[in-house]
């Protein structure tokens, strides 16, 4: 009598296969054996398996294949898998396909997939671009959270904007976003973070013009964008195993 595959086995071998084409064909194969269909999981798992090596026309056709057999509505989380693979790659078009075909798709995105993506918008440079994605957070009634305010720091800090950075920072603790609190607890372990977590001391009122000042500032927000990326590692740790 021959063993039933199931999908949780299958996910196993895909994971634990190196070569990805060779977990392609594994994953292709399965599908043959009586009464076994994919779900949710397996097909993320060779989606992230093809990203993660480069071979995006095998992980495209996945893709496309999910959107026939599994409710477009769940499928945030390998979007997101892609979106990951392209930007990896240096692929920030493909990136921006990807997070417009989600609308187009009926899969909704969710805070996480608007972080993701204007997180990497702004590692990339293409700081309207993370502009326009804020707003469209601010439109589809999502609200801002420590999350969206340090990415967007983060921009700031990247086009010589320290003011506006530091502006942005008063209205945080303003609003009583206790953005210190959730490094602290992600990262209490890492002396490295430690040593270059700003003070809040030594960022001065961002009305001030002195030379002097300005030259405080900017050394303080650069530490700043220091914290504001770890703490965007730490978003990513708290999700890598949730989509």
């Amino acid at each position: 009598m021959n063993a039933v595959v199931i999908p949780k086995h299958v996910a196993v071998v895909l994971k634990c296969q190196k070569n990805p084409l060779r977990a392609l064909e594994i994953f292709n194969s399965v599908k043959k054996e009586h009464g076994f269909s994919h779900n949710l999981f397996t097909y993320k798992c060779i989606v992230e398996k093809l990203s993660y090596y480069g071979e995006f026309k095998a992980m495209e056709g996945v893709i496309e294949e999910a959107r026939k057999n599994i409710d477009n509505r769940l499928l945030e989380g390998m979007y997101i898998t892609a979106i990951r693979g392209y930007v990896k790659k240096g692929k920030v078009q493909q990136t921006v396909d990807v997070f417009e075909k989600m609308d187009f798709f009926n899969c909704e995105s969710s805070v996480h997939s608007f972080h993701t993506f204007m997180n990497i918008l702004v590692e990339h440079g293409y700081f309207k671009q993370a502009h326009k994605v804020y707003i469209k957070i601010l439109e589809n009634g999502i609200s801002p959270d420590v999350y969206t305010f340090t990415i967007r720091i983060k921009s700031f800090c990247r086009t010589n904007r320290p003011q506006v950075a530091l502006r942005l920072l008063n209205n945080m603790l303003d609003q009583g976003c206790e953005f210190n609190a959730i490094l602290v607890s992600k990262q209490a372990k890492s002396e490295e973070s430690k040593r270059h977590k700003p003070k809040l001391s030594e960022l001065k009122p961002f009305e001030s013009s002195s030379d002097s000042t300005a030259s405080r500032n900017c050394s303080a927000i650069r530490r700043l964008l220091f914290f504001t990326t770890n703490l965007i590692i730490s978003f990513r740790a708290q999700h890598t195993g949730t989509n």
